[in-house]
Order: C-alpha cells, then structure tokens, then sequence
C-alpha cells in the first residue's frame, strides 16, 4: 500500500470519531452565579448515573450544570473531558482538562488524558511531551505507552510506535488497544496481512471489542470484501449500537454495495445523535450525490463546516458537485487541492482536466492529464479530454491522434452517444477518497468531441455513409479545423472514391501544412498506387516538420523491408526508439525483425533491453520470452514466462506459453501441470487442450492421450482437432489404417 492508501486509513478512522458538538445546548446563566458545592456534587452524581446509563447527552447538562454551579469541580471537569474524547472532541476535553489542571490536577491518570485529547487533534508531538517515557507506574504505564504509540503512528514513526506497543501490549496482554494499534502500524506500511493478523489476535483475546471489530471491517473493505465488512460492522453494533465508527463504517460499506437505503438507517441512527456529524454528512452527501441532487448534497457538505476542510474524499465530492452545478471555478479549487494530496488518483485527474477544458483551460488541461498516458492507455474518456485540449491549443496532429486512440478505445457509438460525450465520471468506493459518485460530463459544450469520434467509430465499423455525414456536419462546426476533412477524405478512401479522397486530404494541407495525417493518408495512397518515391517524401516531410513521428519514422521503416534494405530497416527502427524512448513500439518491431532474419542472439539482447527497463510490463515479458525460446534458451523463457504468469495469474494463454517453453526445456511433468492449470483456468481453452493432448501421446502415455481427444470431440463438437489428435495419436502407434479414419 502507497502512503496516500495508508493516511486515508488512519484519517478515515480518526475523522470518523473528529465530532466538534454534542448536539446539547444548556442556558446560560446570565451572571455569575455563588458557589454551590453541594449542588454540584448532586449534579456529578445524576452525571454518572446516566453515563451507566448509557445517555451521554443528558450527563453532560448535568456536568455543566455541576460546573455551574462550582467551577472549581475538577472531578466534574475531567469526567466531561472523558465524554469529550468518547466522542472524539479533542479540542473540548483539552479545554476541560487544562481548567482541571489548573484547579489542581496533576496526576499521570490527567496527563494521559491530556495528551489523547492532544492526539484527536494530530498535535502528536504535544501528546508525546505530555506523556514522558519515563513513566514507571506500574497502572498508568501500559496507558502511557498505547499513548505514546498512537503518537508515533500519527508521525509516521512506525518502529518507534512499535517499540511502544509491543511493550504495552506486554505489560497488560488483556487490554486489545495495544494489539489495534500495532495493527494500524502495519496497514499504515501498507501490510494488510500483517495488521490483520494483529487484529485476529486482538479478537481472540477480546472477541467483543467494538474497535477492534471495527478495524476489522475496514481492512475487509480494504480488500474489496464489502460483504465481510458489513459483517464485522454488524458485530460491533450488536456488540454496542451507540458506537458511531460502526455505524459509519457499516453505513459507507453498503453504500459501497449499492444499498443506500440500509445505509440510511445508520446515517439517520448518528444524525439523531450528532446531528451535522462530519463524516455522516460527507456520506449523506454521496447519496444525495448518487441521485443527482447536487445542491441537496453541497448544502450537506457545508453544513458540516470546516471539520471536512481537510477530508481528501470530501474535497474531491465538493470538486465534482461543483462540476455538476457549473460551478466551475469551486470546481478547480477543490480537484487541485485534491489532486496535490492524491495525484495517482485517475478519477479526479480526469474530472479536474474536464473542468479546464471547459473553463477552455486547454494548456493546464493538457498539464494534469499527459502524465496519466502512455501507449498502452485505453481510457477513451481520458483520450477524448486530451484530444479535446489539444484542438483547443491548436496542436490539431496531436487532438487527432487522440481521437483516433479513443475510438479504438470506445466500446461502441452509445457510450459516446451518452451526454454527447462517454458515460459517466467516477464509480469507487467511499474509503478510497473518491466515493461512488456518477455524474455525466459533457465534455465540450459543443458537443464536437462527441461528433469526431462517432465519425471515428462509424469508420471503423465500415459504416462510411455514416461516417461521412458526421464528418461533414463536424465541417460545419469547425471551419479552421483540417481534422473534417481528413475524416471526410478517409469515408471517401472507404467508399472506394480514391480520386475524392486524395483531393480532399490535399484541402485538408492548405488548412494546414503540417496536418499530419492527412500528409499519412496521402502516402498511404501514394504506395498503393506503387509510388513509392512520392510516398517517401510525404514520410520525410512529416520527420522534418516533427522529428518525433514514430508514424512516419515505422513506415520508412516497412519501405526498407520491402527493399529489402536490411539497414534501413535496423536505422529507422532505432531512431524511432531513441526518439520516443518511452514507447515499445520501435523495440519490438526490431526484435520481431531479428527473430525472422533468425539474428535470434540480437532479439534476446534488445528484448534484455527492454527488460532491464520495463520488468513488469507483459509486452516486454512476452518478447522476451518468445526470442528466449527461438535463441534456444527454453529454460530461461520458462522463468521470464513464469513471472509474466505471475502479473496475469487468471490468463490461461500465458500458462501455455509456460508450458510451451517447460516443453522445450524438456520438462514435461511440470508441462503436464502446467497445462492442467491453464484448463482449469479456462475449460474452453483450446491450445491448452490440444498442447496436453499431444504432450501426453509424444511421451507414449497412448491411453490418456486418447481419452484426452476424446473429451475433445465432446467438449467441443464443433472442432475438428478432436478427429485429428485422434488421427496423430494412432499414427504414432503406427495404426495406420485407423488413423486413416479418423
């Protein structure tokens, strides 16, 4: 886990106890009122009765009213300080503790008080000064330590907190607060299985404590079991159904799951209690949020004031309700705050760049979302923003580009369709700071984001009258824009009007000159049309005007196979790669260029390169593999398929690639397991079925290799493989004439 991961955890747990009220109020008495000792102790009395009780709110009129009546209570003082800090009103219990101490308190029992006051409040360092480490009374010491633990937590200073807690934990094994925190230690590493160990023992010990249930129910959601949190939280309010992380924690599961409804129940539960409680109105607001009644839902998130201020997952709902209202400039100001806390969070970049693009802040779109592409990224909305932007700025190469990628990317013409843009913003979960928000973004007010790709997409299903409407109305609309007329040109070239097209594509470069893909459709015609010279100088052209266009650079590139060139290839390959570096592209033409002039040494030492770089990405991890094999090297692609295996853990196709390679290495025993795992994997995976078929009759184990076909021709009647094994499988008993049969 990230630090981002591990702070939204712990703040998660402390906002949700960081309440500033306790929804009471008592009259003020108007003047100063004479001492009335007697009086005060009654009140304390009548205090503590209702604390047994279970009835928080009335013990505090009757401690105020005891504090009326004789401010020098300190017992008074520090018993409404302990309810303070229940409820987790750090700022309160501080108040009441320094007036305790003032009036005389001093003990170690005050001190530890102060200084968990000080925590709810994140003044760790404070806490720490409060609560020495020399503490030596034996009651007071484990206290002190848990204190002093949670300060290192809240510092980040985990083997300190560990020191501390383990101790703790050791001097008074029975007290869990030890136990929770060691676990909050972990998890804030990002070590799930550690600190849910922690809390497993915590529970074995104590199997009813509220909080470490709790924390059990959040480490579930941690791990997307949304079902197992509900149960952990059902515990605990079982257990205490006053407890108000419980009920919050129970409350953002199940809006988690959907089911707002039940979640309601436990929001109205602390809003009877607390009302204008922080976090309860922050999950109130995602429900109002989730049924579009934005201004229900900014009015709930104001009304909790500045307790929310620095809620990362509360920031982000105010961006995107303000984004929903149009309230655009609200908008920025929340997304950015947000973004500088979580900037690995994609949701919010996208939605923070949707907003710049339509306060037509296309430079500082362009800036919040670049980082987040590279070649391999299918998000169309994402694409669809950055070739948005970059209409806006005038880089009509680079919008185009985008919004070809996205209409590769989009799923089908409904989804772009929706709000004239591509569905809807952010769906995640609660505790992940982003919350299931689902608000649709139109992306542009014109709506031309929409247009260029159904144009796309209708070209891409070789719907070309289609395309050729939406292209021409996209004409319309963007007069100075060559991209409609590259669009109409390509529905011309798909109509078979090869004459239309070309010239069309040539308007396109007296709008503008350096219009790339129109000057790459021209070359395109220009090789069909066996011109190659021509074709070569619209290529060299493109690498004049932009000495980056792996395009241009890639189909000099196929020119020089053609021409059997063999460096021209090598050259253009490479100087497409050290041009774009960040792209795989160039690399892996050229491995795949070794491999078929059988330089299969060059292919494993340039897929090497790509390795030492990228050793996590399955392209690389593929190539590598495949020219490990050809190079001869089986037992090298066995360990670099093994770890691609290990990214794709669900991908049958990659445990055939495994087993091909164990194959190869001679190992058929794990080829056989190998291959068994592929299938359980996925029982319609033909290669794997057919792979086993043939392993089992190359090692003579004749009788399974039959059943195997066997199973085949039932499983899938459909193929003829099943006749064919059958057929190889009696050949190599040299049954010819059955073989002949089958």
């Amino acid at each position: 886990m990230n630090t981002n991961l591990s702070n939204r955890i712990c703040g998660a747990m402390v906002l949700a106890i960081c309440i500033a009220w306790l929804g009471v109020s008592v009259p003020s008495a108007g003047h100063a009122a004479a001492v009335d000792k007697e009086k005060s102790e009654k009140f304390l009395r009548e205090a503590r009765a209702f604390i047994k009780k279970g009835d928080g709110n009335a013990a505090v009129i009757q401690l105020k009213n005891a504090l009326q009546s004789d401010p020098g209570n300190v017992a008074a003082r520090q018993l409404l300080g302990e309810i303070y800090l229940r409820v987790g009103n750090g700022a309160s219990a501080e108040k009441e503790f320094r007036a305790a101490m003032r009036r005389g308190a001093n003990d170690t029992k005050i001190k530890i008080l102060m200084a968990r006051a000080y925590l709810l409040q994140g003044k760790n360092k404070e806490a720490l000064e409060e609560v020495s480490g020399d503490v030596t009374d034996e009651e007071s010491r484990p206290d002190a330590l848990i204190v002093r633990g949670q300060a290192f937590l809240g510092l980040r200073k985990f083997d300190d907190a560990r020191v501390a807690l383990a101790e703790a934990d050791k001097l008074k094994p029975e007290d869990v607060r030890a136990k929770i925190g060691l676990a909050q230690s972990f998890v804030s590493q990002g070590k799930i299985k550690e600190g849910e160990a922690e809390i497993d023992e915590a529970l074995s010990r104590k199997p009813d404590s509220v909080e470490a249930l709790v924390l059990k129910g959040e480490l579930r959601r941690l791990n997307k079991d949304l079902n197992g949190a509900v149960q952990q939280f059902d515990k605990a309010v079982k257990i205490n159904d006053k407890n108000l992380l419980a009920r919050l924690g129970r409350a953002a599961s199940l809006i988690d799951l959907g089911k707002d409804q039940d979640a309601q129940a436990d929001l109205d539960n602390v809003f009877r209690r607390v009302p204008k409680h922080p976090l309860a109105s922050y999950l109130q607001a995602l429900v109002l949020a989730k049924k579009k009644d934005y201004t229900a839902a900014q009015e709930t998130l104001q009304q909790a004031g500045r307790f929310l201020d620095n809620h990362m997952p509360s920031v982000f709902l105010k961006g995107a309700i303000s984004y929903a209202l149009n309230q655009y400039e609200q908008a920025v100001s929340n997304l950015e705050r947000y973004t500088q806390a979580v900037p690995s969070n994609v949701r919010a970049r996208k939605l923070l760049g949707a907003t710049l693009v339509r306060k037509r802040e296309a430079a500082r779109a362009i800036k919040v979302l670049e980082p987040l592409v590279n070649e391999e990224t299918k998000d169309a909305q994402l694409l669809t923003l950055l070739g948005s932007a970059y209409m806006q700025v005038g880089k009509f190469n680079e919008g185009t580009g985008y919004f070809t990628r996205a209409s590769e990317a989009a799923p089908d013409v409904a989804s772009i369709r929706m709000q004239q843009a591509l569905g809807s913003l952010a769906q995640g979960q609660s505790d992940a700071a982003v919350g299931q928000l689902e608000s649709a973004i139109s992306l542009d007010p014109e709506a031309r984001q929409a247009t260029v790709l159904l144009a796309l997409v209708k070209l891409r299903k070789r719907d070309f009258d289609g395309a050729l409407v939406a292209a021409k109305r996209l004409q319309e609309q963007m007069k100075d824009n060559p991209l409609a007329e590259n669009l109409i040109g390509a529905a011309y070239l798909g109509k078979g009007d090869r004459k239309a097209a070309r010239e069309t594509f040539e308007a396109a470069l007296k709008k503008k000159s350096d219009f790339h893909p129109a000057r790459m459709n021209l070359a395109q015609l220009d090789l069909q049309d066996k011109k190659v010279g021509e074709a070569k100088k619209h290529y060299e052209t493109i690498i004049k005007q932009d000495s980056k266009h792996m395009g241009a650079m890639l189909a000099m590139s196929n020119i020089a196979a053609q021409e059997k060139d063999r460096p021209g290839v090598i050259s253009w390959l490479k100087r497409a790669s050290d041009a774009n570096p960040k792209s795989l592209t160039p690399n892996l033409r050229l491995i795949q260029f070794y491999g078929r002039n059988r330089e299969f040494e060059k292919a494993v030492a340039v897929a090497r390169g790509l390795y030492n770089t990228q050793p996590d990405n399955p392209r690389v991890l593929e190539a590598l593999g495949r020219a490990q094999t050809a190079a001869g090297d089986p037992i090298a692609a066995v360990q670099t398929y093994k770890r691609l295996a290990s990214l794709n853990p669900n991908s049958a196709a990659v445990l055939g690639l495994v087993a091909g390679a164990q194959i190869s290495a001679k190992d058929p025993d794990s080829a056989r397991v190998t291959l068994k795992s592929a299938i359980a994997l996925d029982e319609k995976y033909l290669p794997a079925q057919i792979a086993l078929v043939e392993l089992e009759s190359a090692e003579k184990n004749f009788d399974e290799a039959m059943q195997l076909a066997s199973e085949l021709k039932t499983s899938q009647p459909k193929s003829h493989y099943g006749e064919l094994l059958t057929g190889d499988i009696l050949m190599r008993q040299k049954k010819y004439k059955e073989a002949t049969v089958a």
